[in-house]
């Protein structure tokens, strides 16, 4: 089954106070809202989903989605339905300063529902080793369905070189 998305404009509703919405997006039934909620000073970011379904009209859930307990902050930023799930991608960093940061990207299922958590997988990127960061861009072909896999493309640099950004693919089983 082909994914149908069209980014829509930013819904009012919300029950979190959003510090940055990267995408809403509508997908089979409803729209899926991504980004991140942040402190009073907007640091120290954390996820977020949201699920407003279509034939109920308003936001179903929103919800803070944790990131792993080393980790410094982090945002979602696409997301896909597939059946009852919908799959988030979150991009996490490792510290507060970017010169000794690393970007690690997690994909997250979530139960359309009531949002529950189903699975919580970190994204390797494919033959790479040592300390590196990985990330996204905005577009909705960055993070797609094919044939029954979620497709992410992205870049990413070695921590620690002056390389230029090297493209990568990666599909993951839905």
């Amino acid at each position: 089954m082909a994914m149908i998305f069209a980014v829509v404009p930013i819904i009012d509703a919300s029950a979190l106070p959003i510090s940055s919405r990267y995408q809403s997006i509508r997908v089979h039934g409803g729209i899926c809202s991504v980004g991140s909620v942040g402190d009073e000073d907007g640091l120290n970011r954390r996820p977020y989903a949201e699920w407003s379904d279509a034939r109920k009209g308003g936001v179903s859930w929103s919800k803070k989605l944790d990131i792993p307990e080393l980790f410094y902050e982090g945002r979602a930023t696409h997301c896909l339905r597939q059946r009852g799930s919908l799959f988030v991608l979150l991009q996490l960093d490792t510290y507060s300063q970017r010169s000794m940061s690393q970007d690690v990207l997690h994909l997250v299922k979530l139960r359309v529902s009531d949002g529950l958590i189903e699975s919580d997988t970190e994204v390797l990127v494919p033959g790479v080793s040592g300390a590196y960061s990985a990330w996204v861009e905005e577009d909705p072909s960055s993070f797609r369905e094919k044939q029954g896999e979620i497709v992410i493309v992205g870049k990413y640099r070695h921590r620690d070189t002056d390389e230029e950004d090297i493209s990568f693919c990666v599909s993951l089983k839905m």
